[in-house]
């Protein structure tokens, strides 16, 4: 995983972070993409996530407000846009951040694996403690990605099931 943070002015009063990390899963590509453009089932598999609320979709591209909660409850919206079979990108619509963009980058290592490739790029517009910066990039980013990589396992596990 590479991680930068610092401080983003003199004054001390923006935090930035730039965050890549890969974790490879055990189901189709076609299911990690499922599991990564499904924002409403997000609070049912991602730590931290309280509520998510799909605004608008036009295509390939939804606008969805996400409520985390690590420590204090953060409020943020996104636009998201999907690459059929290689991931999505997102960028800041609105939120406590100056700059916030991201994405999943998919790689097929196979029938039935895959690589996710995980990037965010994200400075903070508000002052956010070192202590919480650290808990978000060295702790959530790992739980959200084992999360992500358990719920697509299971769905190829559940497809490929036999049902009887």
């Amino acid at each position: 995983m590479r991680h930068e943070a610092g401080q983003g002015t003199k004054s001390g009063t923006q935090t930035m972070a730039r965050v890549e990390k890969s974790i490879e899963i055990q189901a189709p590509i076609a299911v990690v993409q499922g599991v990564i453009w499904d924002f409403a089932r997000y609070p049912d598999f991602v730590p931290h996530l309280e509520d998510v609320e799909v605004l608008w979709t036009e295509g390939e591209t939804r606008r969805v407000h996400f409520n985390v909660n690590l420590f204090r409850r953060i409020g943020y919206t996104l636009d998201l846009r999907r690459d059929e079979g290689k991931g999505l990108v997102w960028t800041l619509a609105e939120g406590p951040f100056q700059r916030n963009e991201g994405g999943w980058a998919l790689e097929a290592l196979g029938p039935d694996r895959t690589r996710a490739t995980y990037h965010i790029d994200a400075r903070l517009s508000a002052f956010i403690p070192r202590f919480i910066e650290d808990r978000l990039i060295a702790q959530s980013l790992p739980e959200t990605l084992e999360a992500f990589r358990d719920e697509a396992q299971r769905r190829a596990l559940s497809a490929a099931t036999p049902k009887g």
